[in-house]
């Protein structure tokens, strides 16, 4: 779906400028880009529900401005710029994966954007014509996190298809048949692959990858990522050097040793092209838990008021005048554990408010404990939750500081709340299995 994704971008891109424009793209990329902020050309920005897409930002230089200029209907109207949006927006919905995509604009004007990029499925991508530039910039969520957002079973289904009987109870999958097994689950559901590149200071770069497809290299089969890799040649692994790789899947953490291969290019549509990266296939697959400590779910949505730094994140939505630090947005707890939260992000929050290494306080007030608790913490996951016929919302994964870094006694509150709630839900379960009185 992601590539599929992908290619309906390019291919709207490069009709809409035929159609409202009459020009012909003379040239087209497309590129991963990395979490970090920069300053985009908006011309407007689109939401889309019921498709594989939340929002796609417009942009263009100045001579593309001036051609659309050209094109405003005073009497219709009608602008050039509006002209463009409205028909890239229907070539999208043409094309776009998903159950009856529907579009609409969140806005529509010329000038710079302060954007930041969250670095997982950040794509932006470039058209070139004989009047100037288009450029497009767009999060595009996996089948995985499609289909859970809208709270499918498709996880599951594909574990049982291709992952053994008992693999979560597992410590490995091994042997040829449990590696090729798993590689065919990694690239239906397009789940995020991080892979710990080495690097000449000694701390490895990490980078977020999807696998593309299965290849041949030199004679011996390959494993083609899609991933943003160092421009220069020089920060690159040498070829053969040994890669780590980790790939989260619900509770378990899968991790693996490969090499890197070299680099390599993935069409997806037209003459855009993906930059991706060859790996050697692993031999043997650990599996470990994810996340060291207990986790409760919260029955009773707990609210949750976070306070952001903008200087470090901040809303790509929100134009560079209107930044201001500090800033305070509502959620709602999903689970806690003694080292972390799952926070569920109001809807009317814009999205993108928080990006991954982003310093966090959470002002919470748990049922039980007396007082508010201020709990210092980083994020470290930043997802969509998509729900059919409503606005998507984001859910952050976050890991709180060490004790030494908190008020006296905060976690200690959180860790007694945790085993109060595990006490009730494993005595819940007794009940229920009818064992009684013992």
């Amino acid at each position: 779906m992601l590539l599929e994704t992908l290619k309906a971008l390019t291919n709207a891109g490069r009709d809409a400028l035929q159609t409202a424009c009459g020009l012909a793209v003379t040239a087209e990329s497309v590129s991963q880009l990395e979490q970090g902020g920069l300053t985009f050309p908006a011309l407007g920005d689109l939401v889309i529900t019921g498709g594989s897409l939340n929002r796609v930002h417009l942009g263009a230089d100045s001579g593309l401005c001036r051609r659309l200029a050209q094109l405003d209907d005073p009497a219709g109207g009608c602008s050039g710029t509006e002209l463009l949006a409205r028909a890239f927006l229907g070539h999208l919905l043409e094309e776009i994966p998903g159950r009856r995509p529907r579009g609409r604009f969140a806005g529509l004007a010329v000038e710079p954007l302060a954007v930041r990029t969250r670095g997982v499925r950040t794509f932006g991508f470039r058209f070139v014509t004989a009047a100037g530039q288009f450029f497009l910039l767009a999060e595009v969520p996996s089948r995985l996190e499609w289909e859970l957002a809208k709270g499918t079973d498709f996880l599951t289904v594909m574990a049982e298809s291709y992952l053994p009987d008992g693999w979560a109870t597992r410590n490995a999958l091994a042997g040829p048949l449990g590696v090729e097994n798993f590689l065919v689950f990694l690239r239906k559901v397009e789940a995020d692959t991080y892979l710990f590149l080495p690097t000449a200071g000694g701390a490895p770069r990490v980078v977020c990858a999807f696998l593309v497809e299965q290849c041949s290299h030199e004679g011996d089969r390959a494993l083609k990522f899609a991933l943003k890799l160092p421009d220069q040649a020089r920060e690159l692994p040498f070829p053969g050097t040994e890669v780590e790789g980790r790939v989260g899947v619900g509770e378990r953490s899968v991790e693996f040793t490969t090499r890197y291969l070299g680099r390599t290019l993935h069409p997806v549509g037209g003459g855009a092209m993906l930059q991706c990266g060859l790996f050697s296939v692993p031999g043997q697959l650990a599996v470990l838990q994810r996340r060291g400590t207990f986790r409760i779910p919260i029955e009773e949505p707990i609210p949750v008021d976070l306070a952001l730094d903008d200087d470090e994140g901040g809303s790509p939505w929100r134009r560079r005048h209107e930044r201001r630090p500090g800033r305070l947005v509502l959620g709602s707890l999903a689970d806690l554990s003694f080292s972390g939260a799952r926070v569920t992000l109001d809807r009317n929050e814009a999205p993108g408010c928080a990006v991954q290494g982003q310093r966090i306080t959470c002002n919470v007030h748990l049922p039980g404990v007396p007082e508010r608790l201020r709990l210092a913490g980083i994020v470290r996951r930043v997802a969509t939750v998509r729900v059919e016929h409503d606005d998507p919302c984001e859910e952050l994964g976050i890991e709180f500081l060490p004790a030494a870094q908190q008020g006296p006694g905060v976690l200690d509150r959180v860790r007694d709340f945790v085993l109060a709630e595990q006490r009730a839900w494993l005595a819940r379960r007794i009940q229920v299995a009818g064992v009684g009185e013992w």
